[in-house]
């Protein structure tokens, strides 16, 4: 375990700084300093600039609250093509572990020249707590052994 990697992000929408740490190379989660509607899946496969990592910089999954998604260590200036599912049925592929599928939709997107992806949105009224969406990014890496590699898979409940 890298404990190198310690990422700040108001995980709970309070205004503050809250800290995940120990986040493997493939993206698993293993503590955190408070009680976060994101759950880190792991399953990353390696690619050209290591193991892409996505994930939440903002997001209490809460009815009207704002929700960042990031996705790092892709290469530069490629195509990402976002999943999203609504279950999650994991299988072993491209060196990781797919848990986005079934895919309920997907979106094309491109890195920025440092291999680095934002998304944003509000999270939708309506949708019951408890309710999981899961994610997770194809990334287009040419150098690796399939041509793509995947970023860890993310799971939010609604609150």
């Amino acid at each position: 375990v890298d404990m190198a990697e310690v990422f700040a992000a108001d995980l709970d929408g309070d205004g503050d700084d809250d800290y995940v740490w120990g986040a493997s190379a493939t993206g698993s989660l293993l503590d955190t300093r408070v009680s976060s509607p994101w759950t880190f899946l792991g399953g990353a496969a390696e690619g050209a600039a290591g193991f892409p990592l996505l994930r939440p910089i903002v997001g209490t999954l809460q009815p009207s609250s704002p929700t960042l998604l990031s996705v790092e260590r892709a290469p530069a200036s490629t195509l990402v093509l976002a999943w999203l599912s609504f279950s999650s049925a994991p299988f072993d592929a491209l060196g990781g572990t797919v848990h986005a599928f079934p895919f309920a939709n997907q979106f094309l997107f491109g890195t920025s020249p440092a291999g680095e992806l934002s998304l944003s949105t509000t999270w939708p009224m309506g949708v019951p707590p408890g309710f999981n969406i899961y994610f997770q990014f194809l990334v287009d890496d040419p150098p690796t052994l399939h041509g793509i590699t995947m970023s860890n898979g993310l799971r939010g409940t609604a609150q």
